[in-house]
């Protein structure tokens, strides 16, 4: 490439640099607006992501298109993939914050919209499931029924519903809760195989609300979590509280304090 073709195409480039700057005060802003958890939480997330990228030139140029957000970050993302850190050492200016951008710091926190899963199978306690889908309904919240089989189970009063997915179809990660049906004969077939203890535990992991009826904090139990800590987002749902907390606790979506 010759001198002019050369300088021609640093010029193209940094015409796109401050065409396109401005908009990483946009991240900026959003950056600035993070709790501490939440910041730790996104570049846990950057780790990952980043992390799954083959190209370490790739990564390298990632970490420093986001030195131009926040130096500091671009190192963290830097030192968790494992490429040097950003060349570039001067980011956007900006210093404003909204409260409406974080999860943590949002004055209105609702349930409206949250997805539940509920991990039964044959033998649930289909009053106590009518009951706390009543309460789901209400406020706004849907729920799927995992079980281990996709098809009809019955609760331990007769009833019939059909299981939505399988623990080989669902995710935790795509609900914002999990919520395990009380029923013994439920809760002794879910604790015979392993996949509904990895459900709950990744729900854990993510720190979103966990709740149970009353035989369901079996399953707590043995995935080693306490049966009702609302402070961390676990509660145990009861006739007395019809599952009120729990969805308090849907409401808050995150349980930072498990950290």
């Amino acid at each position: 490439m010759n001198k002019k073709k050369r300088e021609d195409r640093k010029v193209v480039f940094s015409l796109l640099f401050y065409m396109f700057f401005p908009h990483y005060s946009q991240a900026k802003l959003f950056w600035n607006s993070m709790t501490e958890v939440e910041k730790e939480h996104i570049i846990q997330a950057f780790h990952f992501e980043v992390g799954k990228v083959k190209s370490k030139d790739v990564q390298q140029q990632i970490v420093e298109m986001f030195s131009h957000v926040d130096v500091e970050l671009a190192k963290t993302i830097a030192i968790g993939v494992g490429v040097n850190p950003p060349a570039n050492k001067s980011e956007v200016k900006m210093d404003l914050a909204s409260p409406a951008l974080s999860q943590e710091r949002m004055k209105v926190k609702t349930a409206a919209t949250r997805k539940v899963a509920i991990l039964a199978a044959d033998g649930f306690n289909g009053s106590e499931v009518n009951q706390i889908l009543g309460s789901f309904k209400s406020a706004g919240i849907t729920a799927e029924i995992i079980s281990k089989n996709r098809g009809v189970i019955t609760s331990s009063e007769g009833q019939q519903v059909e299981a939505d997915q399988t623990f080989l179809t669902a995710d935790s990660v795509l609900f914002d809760a999990v919520y395990v049906a009380g029923g013994q004969d439920s809760v002794d077939a879910l604790k015979a195989s392993k996949e509904p203890i990895y459900f709950i535990d990744e729900a854990y992991n993510h720190f979103k609300a966990i709740g149970a009826g009353k035989e369901g904090a079996e399953i707590l139990s043995k995935a080693g979590f306490v049966s009702n800590d609302p402070a961390a987002g676990i509660v145990a749902v009861t006739d007395k509280n019809s599952g009120s907390a729990f969805i308090e606790a849907i409401a808050k979506h995150r349980h930072w304090k498990r950290t």
